[in-house]
C-alpha cells in the first residue's frame, strides 16, 4: 500500500503491504507479502525509487548520514563479535509467521516504509498482535529469502526505534551472516507458534479418528448381536416346526410386554419409571367448585333485574346447597361421620387436576426448581409453581408414575368365569389390602403429590377435623371431582354431538387414581370387604370386630352408588382384570336400580300402590316362569307396560316389604305416573286420577273404597323413561373409568336418546342383542342365583329398621337421592348494559347495607359484593375473596358495574379478563368514559363460560397478580 492519504485516513501507519484499497474500501490481502510473484515488481519499484531520489540533499541530512554510518559501524562490530561465538552451522529459516515488532522483524525489513512515524507507536504496525498473527499464518508457503532485496526506508523523520529498525535492516542487507544472527535472536525473543498449532490440530485429528473408530466398533457389535438373535430365532422356529407345533399355539411366541419409556423434558433422556428414579406427569392442581353449580333447570337463569327475578333465583337451588342439606340430615339421623364411607363431598371445594401431558424425572425437577428460585429476583409464582419447559403451561405438582401402570398383569387368566366366582375372588382381593412395606423415592413422591392436593383446598375444607373418615372421604372425592369435571367439559353427557370449545385432555386420571389408591389403603385400618360382600349378596361369616370408623351405619338404599364404586376401585389392586371391573359395575347397578324404584314408589298414591301390588305381586315360581318372556328378542305386542313387567314386579316387591312405603309417602306429593298418564290421556283422565287420589284411604291389601281397580292404570312406560334418565350419571362415571383404565374407545352416541343403551352395552351389562321394544333398564341387572328377591328384601329391611321419626328419611329419599342435574351455566346477562347499570349501580351490599364504590356482581349466583373495600372484611379477608371460596370453590367471576370489566379470582391471584359489553364498533368503553351505548358480546360471553367450565383460566390469561385478600 503506497497511498499515504488513504493509509492515514484508515489509521494504517507503516503497513506491511497486507492491505490495499479498492473504490475507497480497505481490503485485506490474503497472499504472501514476499512470494516469488511479487519479487520482480519489488525490484522494479526499488530501481525507480533510487532513480527518483534527489541528489541535492541538505547538509543536515548529510550529517545524519554520517551519524548513521558511524552507528552502523559500531553495531556491525558488535554483531560480528557475537556471530563469532555463535554456531556457524545454523541455516536461515525462510518461513516465519510469528507476530513481532517492526525493528526485529525480517518481514518488516522487506517493506518500503514511505511514511514517517512521529511517535514510538507510529514506528510499529498499527495492528494488534492477533491481527499480525493471523496475517503471517496465512503466508505459509516456504521460500528462499534474498537478503539483498531488503528495503530500507529513506525517510529522515522518526524516533529512536524507527532509526534503530532502519539500521538493523541495513546491517542485514549488507551481511548475510548478520541477517542470520538477527533472525536467530528474534526467534529466541519471539518463538514460533506454528508448531504448537500444528500439534493441536494433529491431536484433534487423532481424537476424531478414535471416536469414529469406536462408533464403527459399536455399530459392528450391534449388527453382530442382531444377527445372532435373528439366527437364534430362525433356529428356534425351525426346531418348533420340526416338532409339529400347531398354528393355534402361536401365543407362546408373543413378545412379553415391555416397560413403557418416558421422555424427560429437562434432561431429554428416555427411560422407564422406577422405584429408585421415578418419573412424574406434570400437572396443575387447583381448587374447584364447578360441579356444585349444577341446577335442575335446563334453561339459563337470567341475571336478576327486578325483585321477582331475585326471588325466582333463590328458589332454584344448586347441587352444592342440596348436598349440604343432605349431609346435615345424614349427620342428624345417623351420626356426624356416618356418611363418610358411602358418599362424597366434592361439590363445593373439590380438587381438580389437569396435565399438559409432559413427563419429568423428579430428581431433575428438584434441581430445576432450586435453580429457578435461586435466579428469580422477584417471586412471581407461589412456592412449587413453574412453567412447563416445553409448552410453557403453568404447573405446580407432579404425579409420580408407578412402574406397574404399563405392565398388564390380569388377575383372570382363564376364560370367562361365573359371576359368583368373580365376586368371591374380588372379595378376597379387597380383603388383602396390601400396603407398601418400605419407603422408596416413589412412595415419597406420592406423599408430596397428596400434600399438594391437600394444601390447595381452601379454608372451608380445612375446617373439617382430620379424622380417618374425613381423610378417607376427601381422598375418594378427588377422583369424583375430576370425573364429573370431565363430563362437564364434554358438554354434560357422553354424546359425540356435543360441541365443546376445549376438548378434554385427561392423561392424568390413571396416575391420579394410583396415588389416591395408595393413600386410601393407608387410611383404612380394616379392609371394607364386608360392605362389598353385603352389597353383592355374599354371606358374611367372619365375626372379627370391626373398628368404629369402618362400620356402615346408613342403609344401602341411602348410599351413593358412585361413591361406593370409587371406594371399591381404590381399595382393589391397581391392575384389575376387566371382568372384575364389570363385576363391580353390575353390583352397583343392582343397588342403583332399586334405589330409583324406591324413589318412584314414594310418588305413588294409595290406589296406585294397590294396583301395582294386585297386578305384579307374583310368587317366585311365577317370576321364574316369566323369565323367558322378560328375555324375549321379538315384540310381544300389547300396551307399553306389558313390555316392562320387571319394573312392576320390583315396585310390588318394594311396596310389600316396606308396608307400601306408608311411613315415607305423603299424599300431598303429586304422582309422577299420574301426571305422565294425564299428559298422554288428556284433561279427563287427569280429573279422574285427581278424584282417585282424593278418595284413597285404604289401609290394607284390598281397595274396596273408591272406583274399581280396572279404572286405575300406572304408566310404567313413563316411569321406565324416568328410571333410565336417573341411571345416566352413574353410567357416565363408570364408562369414563372403563375408558381410562382399559383404554377402550367410547362408543359413538349420536343422540341423547341413545346414550343409555350405548353405555349399557359398552359396560357389558347387556351383551345379547335384542329388539328395541324388549329392551329396558332391568336387562342390565345381574344377581346371584336365588338372590333376585332376597337381596332387595334385605335392603328394604334395612330401610324399615330405621328408628322413628321418619321425616328425615323421607326427605333423604326425595332430596338429592337421584336427580337429573343439568350443565353449570353462568347467569344470563341483558343485551343492553344500560339496564344492568340502572338496576345495580345504587344497589346496597347485603352485608354492610352500604352502596359500594365499585359494585361487583357474581356471575355465578348474582350476589353483590364490595370490591376492594374493608367494610365487609373478616379476618383481614375482603368480601370478594371470601365469596369466591364459598360460592365458586376458589374460582370467582365478577362484573364491575362501574367499569364493565370482568375480574377473575383464581386462588390467591386475580386478573382483568376484559369486558363483555362493546359499542357498535366492537370497542370497549372502560370506566364508561365515552358514554356510548354498550351491548353484550355473545362470543366473549361464550368464551368466558368455556374457560370457566374447562379450568383454562390459568393457561389462557398471563396477567395474574397476587390479590393478598384485598379484593
Amino acid at each position: 500500500m503506497h497511498d499515504k492519504l488513504m493509509a492515514k485516513k484508515y489509521g494504517y501507519r507503516n503497513p506491511p503491504g497486507i492491505t490495499y484499497f479498492r473504490k475507497g474500501k480497505p481490503i485485506n490481502y490474503d497472499g504472501d507479502i514476499d512470494d516469488e510473484e511479487e519479487e520482480e515488481e519489488e525490484e522494479e519499484y526499488t530501481a525507480d525509487k533510487m532513480q527518483a531520489s534527489d541528489a541535492d540533499t541538505t547538509k543536515g541530512i548529510r550529517r545524519n548520514m554520517e551519524m548513521e554510518t558511524q552507528t552502523e559501524t559500531e553495531m556491525r562490530a558488535a554483531i560480528s563479535s557475537s556471530a563469532g561465538t555463535s554456531s556457524t552451522g545454523r541455516t536461515w529459516r525462510a518461513e516465519d509467521n510469528t507476530p513481532h515488532d517492526l525493528a526485529h522483524s525480517p518481514s518488516a525489513m522487506d517493506v518500503d516504509c514511505s511514511e514517517a512515524s512521529t511517535s514510538t507507536a507510529a514506528s510499529n504496525y498499527n495492528l494488534d498482535s492477533s491481527q499480525r498473527e493471523h496475517i503471517y499464518n496465512r503466508t505459509g508457503r516456504k521460500r528462499n529469502r534474498n537478503y539483498r532485496k531488503i528495503r530500507v526506508s529513506d525517510s529522515r523523520i522518526g524516533d529512536g526505534p524507527y532509526f534503530i529498525g532502519n539500521l538493523i535492516r541495513k546491517i542485514a542487507k549488507r551481511d548475510e551472516l548478520c541477517a542470520q544472527n538477527i533472525d536467530e535472536i528474534r526467534s529466541r525473543l519471539w518463538p514460533n507458534q506454528r508448531e504448537k498449532q500444528a500439534e493441536q490440530k494433529a491431536r484433534e485429528t487423532r481424537e476424531k479418528e478414535e471416536r469414529r473408530k469406536r462408533a464403527r466398533e459399536r455399530q459392528m457389535k450391534m449388527m453382530q448381536d442382531f444377527a445372532n438373535k435373528q439366527k437364534e430365532f430362525m433356529q428356534t422356529a425351525a426346531h418348533n416346526m420340526e416338532c409339529g407345533i400347531d398354528d393355534e399355539d402361536d401365543d407362546i411366541f408373543e413378545e412379553q410386554p415391555r416397560e413403557k419409556e418416558y421422555d424427560c423434558i429437562i434432561c431429554n433422556c428416555t427411560t422407564p419409571s422406577t422405584e429408585a428414579n421415578p418419573i412424574g406427569l406434570v400437572v396443575l392442581v387447583e381448587s374447584s367448585g364447578i360441579v356444585g353449580h349444577r341446577r335442575r333447570t335446563v334453561e339459563r337463569l337470567p341475571m336478576p333485574l327486578s325483585p321477582e327475578d331475585e326471588e325466582r333465583l333463590k328458589q332454584i337451588t344448586r347441587l352444592a346447597i342440596e348436598f349440604n342439606r343432605r349431609t346435615e340430615l345424614l349427620s342428624l339421623k345417623f351420626g356426624e361421620e356416618s356418611w363418610y364411607l358411602s358418599n362424597n363431598m366434592s361439590y363445593e371445594n373439590g380438587v381438580h387436576v389437569q396435565s399438559c401431558g409432559h413427563h419429568v424425572h423428579l430428581s431433575c425437577l428438584d434441581a430445576y426448581l432450586k435453580t429457578l428460585y435461586a435466579t428469580q429476583r422477584q417471586h412471581q409464582h407461589e412456592r412449587g409453581e413453574f412453567y412447563c419447559p416445553v409448552c410453557r403451561q403453568l404447573s405446580n405438582s407432579v404425579l409420580p408414575l408407578s412402574p406397574q401402570l404399563d405392565r398388564p398383569t390380569p388377575m383372570v387368566r382363564s376364560g370367562t368365569q361365573p359371576f359368583e366366582q368373580l365376586v368371591a375372588e374380588l372379595t378376597n382381593l379387597i380383603k388383602e389390602n396390601v400396603r407398601p412395606t418400605t419407603s422408596t423415592k416413589l412412595s415419597e413422591a406420592m406423599g408430596r403429590a397428596m400434600e399438594d392436593m391437600t394444601n390447595i383446598t381452601h379454608r372451608k375444607m380445612k375446617r373439617v377435623p382430620p379424622t380417618l373418615r374425613s381423610l378417607f372421604v376427601f381422598v375418594t372425592s378427588i377422583a369424583r371431582t375430576n370425573l364429573e369435571s370431565e363430563i362437564i367439559q364434554r358438554g354434560g353427557s357422553l354424546c359425540t354431538t356435543n360441541s365443546t370449545r376445549y376438548k378434554p385432555k385427561r392423561d392424568c386420571i390413571v396416575p391420579l387414581l394410583h396415588v389416591l389408591s395408595v393413600h386410601v389403603r393407608v387410611l383404612v385400618e380394616w379392609p371394607l370387604w364386608r360392605s362389598w360382600a353385603s352389597l353383592a349378596g355374599l354371606p358374611v361369616t367372619d365375626s372379627a370386630p370391626v373398628p368404629s370408623h369402618c362400620l356402615e351405619l346408613i342403609p344401602s338404599l341411602l348410599a351413593d352408588p358412585i361413591a361406593l364404586l370409587l371406594k371399591f376401585i381404590l381399595l382393589a389392586p391397581l391392575h384389575l382384570d376387566q371382568d372384575f371391573f364389570t363385576c363391580m359395575v353390575k353390583v352397583m347397578y343392582n343397588l342403583l336400580y332399586y334405589q330409583i324404584v324406591v324413589q318412584l314408589c314414594i310418588t305413588l298414591t294409595d290406589l296406585e300402590c294397590d294396583y301395582i301390588i294386585a297386578k305384579y305381586n307374583k310368587s317366585p315360581t311365577m317370576d321364574e316362569a316369566d323369565t323367558g318372556a322378560r328375555r324375549c328378542t321379538t315384540r310381544t305386542g300389547g300396551s307399553g307396560s306389558s313390555n316392562m313387567p320387571y319394573l312392576g314386579r320390583a315396585m310390588a316387591l318394594v311396596l310389600n316389604h316396606t308396608n307400601r312405603m306408608s311411613h315415607l309417602r305423603r299424599e300431598s306429593i303429586p304422582s309422577t305416573s299420574t301426571a305422565a298418564a294425564a299428559a298422554m290421556s288428556g284433561c279427563g283422565a287427569l280429573n279422574t286420577f285427581s278424584n282417585l287420589g282424593n278418595t284413597s284411604s285404604s289401609t290394607g291389601s284390598g281397595v274396596e273404597a273408591g272406583p274399581p281397580k280396572s279404572q286405575v292404570e300406572v304408566n310404567l312406560k313413563s316411569m321406565e323413561a324416568q328410571l333410565q334418565t336417573l341411571c345416566l350419571p352413574f353410567l357416565r362415571i363408570a364408562a369414563l373409568l372403563r375408558q381410562h383404565l382399559y383404554r377402550h374407545d367410547m362408543p359413538e352416541i349420536s343422540a341423547p336418546g341413545l346414550e343409555f343403551v350405548r353405555l349399557i352395552y359398552y359396560l357389558e351389562l347387556v351383551t345379547d342383542s335384542m329388539d328395541w321394544d324388549c329392551f329396558n333398564a332391568s336387562k342390565g341387572l345381574c344377581f346371584f342365583a336365588g338372590t333376585e328377591l332376597t337381596l332387595p328384601k334385605f335392603w328394604c329391611e334395612q330401610l324399615m329398621d330405621i328408628r322413628p321419626p321418619t321425616d328425615t328419611v323421607r326427605e333423604l329419599v326425595i332430596l338429592n337421592q337421584h336427580a337429573s342435574w343439568q350443565q353449570p351455566k353462568l347467569l344470563e346477562l341483558p343485551r343492553e348494559y344500560e339496564r344492568l347499570f340502572t338496576y345495580y349501580h345504587e344497589r346496597p351490599c347485603l352485608n354492610c347495607y352500604k352502596v359500594p364504590k365499585e359494585s361487583s356482581i357474581c356471575l355465578l349466583c348474582g350476589t353483590i359484593v364490595c370490591l376492594k373495600q374493608t367494610c365487609c372484611a373478616e379476618n383481614d379477608c375482603c368480601e370478594a375473596v371470601r365469596h369466591t371460596i364459598t360460592c365458586g370453590g376458589g374460582i370467582g367471576i365478577f362484573l364491575v358495574v362501574t367499569s364493565t370489566y370482568i375480574i377473575v379470582i383464581r386462588g390467591r391471584r386475580a386478573c382483568l379478563w376484559g369486558s363483555l359489553y362493546l359499542d357498535d364498533f366492537d370497542e370497549e368503553d372502560r370506566d364508561l368514559k365515552r358514554g356510548k351505548p354498550l351491548y353484550l358480546s355473545q362470543d366473549r360471553f361464550d368464551l368466558l363460560e368455556s374457560q370457566w367450565l374447562s379450568h383454562k383460566f390459568a393457561h389462557t390469561k398471563h396477567t395474574w397478580v397476587f390479590h393478598r385478600d384485598l379484593l
